[in-house]
């Protein structure tokens, strides 16, 4: 086996789990939103003060963190393309004005495709976090 070929392996797998955890976090993102919407439905659960504002923050960060995931999925779809047409002109032949520019995109997709992910980590941690905290102060009487 050559060294090419572990690290073609090990980039695919990477892809493959970047787009694991991205379907997750977008997948419990949504649940989490939808779950909060469901209780604005209901009478008995009413935030007041400090936890409304808690809780309205927390929704909000959670659904910044949906949007940053459909940015790196659309991000990451982007950059596929852009792999495809690089394909497409190494086997037309050699264009290193076109290829140049085309893998210059292409690291800058690649690079944006981290910095969104982190981000859709970052708000749905901060998002999670307080969505706990106000539902910890709205609920503490059944909790404790």
């Amino acid at each position: 086996m050559q060294k090419n070929d572990r690290f073609i392996r090990w980039q695919e797998v990477l892809r493959e789990h970047i787009t694991f955890l991205n379907n997750l976090l977008l997948t419990i993102s949504v649940g989490i939103v939808g779950f909060c919407i469901s209780l604005l439905g209901q009478d008995n659960f009413n935030p007041f003060c400090y936890t409304k504002f808690l809780f309205t923050f927390g929704l909000g960060v959670t659904f910044i963190s949906i949007l940053l995931g459909l940015g790196t999925a659309l991000n990451r779809l982007l950059d596929f393309r852009k792999t495809v047409e690089k394909i497409k002109k190494e086997l037309k032949g050699p264009h290193s004005d076109d290829l140049a520019e085309i893998k210059e995109s292409m690291e800058i997709y690649g690079e944006r495709t981290w910095y969104l992910f982190y981000l859709q980590i970052g708000t749905l941690f901060v998002g999670v976090l307080f969505l706990m905290l106000a539902f910890s102060w709205i609920f503490h009487t059944k909790l404790f």
